[in-house]
């Protein structure tokens, strides 16, 4: 570790940033596919519903991150990139405040989702988008 890190906090914080990414990543490059509004929905309702970034282990790793970036500044500058990221990739279709409710939307919907023992159907997800974006 000394020899790459100066410390634990930077190990983990190029950890969570590299996990950050990897998942920005994949949530750009859905929603890049979306050729126009009705398929952006979709691409939302995939990104909550789908495993494309909700899996178990990312989720895990997105609860330590969330804990941790409370009483760790530098994490807290990689969420608020990874959320620029995530926001960036929505505004492409959809109005900057409403890329915003939607970015928070599918977090706090795939935290739901990870835990709630009857999770919203997709249908349910899907209208509920459909409310935020029309």
């Amino acid at each position: 570790m000394t020899y790459h890190f100066t410390g634990m906090d930077e190990v983990l914080t190029e950890a969570f940033g590299l996990l950050a990414d990897r998942v920005a990543t994949r949530f750009t490059e859905r929603l890049a596919a979306a050729a126009n509004p009705d398929e952006a929905c979709e691409a939302v309702v995939d990104l909550i519903v789908d495993e494309s970034w909700a899996t178990p282990r990312n989720m895990l790793l997105s609860y330590e991150l969330y804990a941790f970036a409370v009483r760790n500044p530098p994490l807290r500058r990689v969420m608020q990139d990874w959320m620029e990221k995530s926001r960036a990739a929505l505004r492409q279709h959809f109005a900057p405040d409403t890329a915003k409710v939607l970015d928070a939307m599918i977090e706090g919907l795939s935290i739901h989702r990870s835990v709630d023992v009857e999770p919203m159907s997709r249908a349910e997800v899907r209208s509920v988008v459909e409310r935020l974006v029309h």
